[in-house]
C-alpha cells in the first residue's frame, strides 16, 4: 500500500536541482563579495603605501631646501630653477600657479636616485620664495632692555613648499616650511601639509 505523503520520482527530480543551483548561486556572490572586498582592501592599502612614500619624500625635499639656505651662498631669487622673489600680496600661493612638472620652475630632489624597489620611483621638487626681512631687538636681560642694552638680529624668512609624488605617479603631497635665516642663528619656524 502507497502511503499519501510520498510523491511520484518524477515530481522530486526537478527540486534538488535547483536547491543545489541556488546553493551554488550562493556561494558564488559569497566568493565574489569576497573577492572585491580584498581588491578593495588592496588598493587602499597601496594608496596608503603610496602616500606615506610621497610624504616622506616631500618631508625630505623640504629639508634640502633648508639646508641650502643654511649654506654660506643662498641662490638668485629670480624666478628660475625653483628660487622666487617675494610675491605680491593678495596674489595666489605661487605653489598653485607653477608648473610641478616643469624642471625649470622647480628645483628638483635627487636623494632617492638608485634607491630600491618603489622607492626609486618616487620624485620629490621643492621651490623656496623669498620673503620679508625682519630686524629683531633681543635684550640680554631685563636691565639691558631698560637701558637699550641687547643684540640687534636681522631675520631673512623663506616659504619653502615641496611637492611628491608616490611611486605610482599619483598621491602628491604638498609640504611647506617657513625658515628663518638670522646673522646669529637659523631654524624652520613652522611647518604644515597643503594636500
Amino acid at each position: 500500500m502507497q502511503s499519501q505523503f510520498s510523491a511520484s520520482p518524477h515530481r522530486q527530480r526537478g527540486a534538488a536541482l535547483i536547491v543545489g543551483l541556488l546553493l551554488i548561486l550562493v556561494l558564488t556572490i559569497t566568493a565574489v563579495a569576497a573577492v572585491r572586498s580584498s581588491v578593495v582592501q588592496e588598493r587602499m592599502t597601496r594608496n596608503a603605501q603610496n602616500s606615506a612614500m610621497a610624504k616622506e619624500a616631500a618631508e625630505a625635499a623640504l629639508r634640502a631646501g633648508e639646508a641650502l639656505l643654511a649654506g654660506a651662498i643662498l641662490p638668485i631669487f629670480n624666478g628660475s630653477g625653483g628660487f622666487y622673489p617675494q610675491g605680491v600680496l593678495g596674489a595666489p600661493k605661487r605653489w598653485t600657479t607653477i608648473d610641478w612638472d616643469a624642471t625649470t620652475a622647480v628645483h628638483p630632489w635627487t636623494g632617492l636616485t638608485g634607491a630600491p624597489g618603489a622607492l626609486a620611483d618616487v620624485r620629490a621638487d621643492f621651490i623656496i620664495e623669498q620673503l620679508d626681512l625682519a630686524v629683531v631687538f633681543t635684550p640680554r636681560n631685563r636691565g639691558q632692555a631698560k637701558k637699550g642694552g641687547g643684540t640687534v638680529q636681522t631675520n631673512d624668512y623663506y616659504r619653502i613648499t615641496a611637492r611628491a609624488l608616490g611611486a605610482d605617479g599619483q598621491s602628491p603631497v604638498f609640504l611647506e616650511s617657513v625658515f628663518r635665516r638670522g646673522s646669529v642663528d637659523m631654524e624652520r619656524t613652522s611647518w604644515r601639509r597643503l594636500r
